[in-house]
């Protein structure tokens, strides 16, 4: 079945119209190691991750905006945990891809999310770079999320930050693994079987070098997750940011 990234709310209350992505194989990480991992928090419950690009910007995925209005999400900054902690920002405006459906949540599943005020930065709250170039397939590459996670046989909501290492996977052998989908310059695939995100680790960074390579899109159990590439994107994000502002 496929983590289809389908999100609905209705009285203050994410509901998901489908699956979406978890972190598998994952160890606690103190948010000073990726201190551009924000929540995205919607009724009072984290709902997405996503990244800092700046003291006043956030990129995260489509589906995780697409229908929530800016004065229903918050967004929470440097905290290693899922519910408290850090500092709780207010949203002043959303933009994602034009033309993007839930219904091909693979296709541009990328957005920004300006603040209303601008973050301060610390050890704990930071901003990462725009990666220059794809990742080669075999490639490190790192994620991280508060998704559920998988664990001795029993699924778990985690309190704790979590990340993983896993090896970028080549386009050619992503479409093999998803016959129906197209799997274009748009789509990074990453993970393993037993390494990969899930459930509510939707938007959150993909990183290889410290450096944003892509957002968690979603995926199927057991196969690489597709992730929306930031290089494809990246004259996207930095129109929309110039347009935010």
């Amino acid at each position: 079945m496929l983590f289809k990234v389908s999100l609905l709310f209705a009285t203050a209350t994410l509901l998901s119209a489908g699956r979406v992505p978890r972190i598998i194989g994952g160890q606690d990480t103190p948010i000073e190691e990726d201190p551009w991992q924000v929540s995205l928090v919607v009724g009072g419950d984290h709902a997405c991750g996503g990244s800092i690009y700046s003291k006043d910007f956030v990129i995260t995925a489509a589906h995780c905006v697409s229908r929530v209005n800016p004065e229903e999400l918050q967004v929470r900054a440097g905290s290693t945990l899922r519910s408290q902690g850090g500092t709780l920002h207010r949203v002043a405006a959303i933009k994602y891809y034009p033309g993007y459906s839930n219904y091909e949540f693979w296709k541009n599943d990328i957005a920004v999310i300006r603040l209303s005020e601008p973050l301060e930065f610390s050890d704990r709250v930071q901003s990462i770079r725009l990666a220059g170039e794809d990742p080669e397939a075999g490639a490190q590459a790192k994620i991280t999320g508060w998704g559920w996670t998988f664990k001795n046989g029993a699924m778990q909501i985690p309190d704790i930050l979590q990340g993983v290492a896993i090896p970028i996977v080549s386009r050619a052998c992503c479409q093999l693994k998803y016959p129906e989908f197209g799997i274009t310059e748009a789509v990074i695939c990453a993970g393993t079987s037993h390494k990969s995100t899930l459930f509510e680790d939707s938007g959150g960074p993909l990183t290889v070098n410290k450096q944003l390579v892509g957002v968690v899109c979603g995926g199927r159990y057991g196969s690489p997750i597709m992730y929306s590439s930031v290089i494809y994107h990246k004259d996207w994000i930095l129109g929309a940011i110039e347009a935010l502002s």
